[in-house]
Parts: structure tokens; sequence; C-alpha cells
């Protein structure tokens, strides 16, 4: 971090016409960002001055539809494609892949590939949300 405020006024006219704005190669980045909810607030970037995008966790989308669920290793029947991961913060895995969520259970029935990957086994706790 610059160890002195950095006057904007003495920066030439092309970088000033910049702050705040979005690089080309970025803006799909920036669309994902904001797709789940995330907005800019007038803060750029402290080192190439682009829009810093921030939000409350809880407004993210992906968090708001995720839930918990216990792991039952099995052949899951409808499975549908969602975003895994095990819930430690030590050893977090996340994955990409099919899952049958057994409602009645509270369960997320997944193969034995995916408890693998994931490090979990039957009876741990997964957060997961459909893709």
């Amino acid at each position: 971090m610059p160890k002195y405020p950095i006057y904007v006024n003495l920066l030439s006219k092309e970088a000033r016409a910049v702050i705040g704005k979005t690089h080309d190669k970025t803006r799909p980045a920036l669309r994902l960002l904001e797709e789940e909810g995330f907005s800019w607030r007038g803060y750029v970037d402290i080192f190439d001055a682009g829009p810093s995008v921030e939000c409350d966790i809880k407004q993210i989308r992906t968090v708001r539809n995720s839930r918990q669920l216990k792991v039952h290793i099995g052949e899951p029947v409808d499975a549908g494609k969602h975003l895994i991961s095990n819930t430690r913060f030590d050893g977090f895995r996340a994955l990409i892949g099919n899952v049958a969520v057994n409602e009645e259970k509270a369960q997320a029935v997944m193969t034995e590939e995916v408890a693998r990957l994931l490090k979990v086994e039957d009876g741990d706790s997964v957060r997961l949300v459909e893709m």
C-alpha cells in the first residue's frame, strides 16, 4: 500500500480517465460478481484503480441459496449438478459435481469419488447449491 496519499489531480488526464473503470478483459468477472449481489460503492483498487466491489455475505446469491446437508455415500439417483464443499476451514475442499438431495433425510447423496475428493465420510456435513 502506498505510504502517502495519491493525489488524483497530479495524475495525467489519461490516468484519471480510467479510475474506477473496468478493463475489457475483466468485465466477465465483474458481471459474475454483480449477478451474485456485489456492487460498486465508489471505491477503487489501490493497485490498478479499477472498481472494488463488495456486498454483505448474506446478500451473495450462492450463499443465500446454499444449504447444509449430511453426506450419504451411495449412487445418487436423479442427481443434479451442484457446487459442493466440505464445511471445514482446515482442509477446505470444493467442487462441482452431481449430487442427489434426499429431502426427507436432509442428505446429500454422492458417489465415493465425490466424497473422497471432498474428504468427507458418511454423516459429515457438506454445503451445496444447485448450479
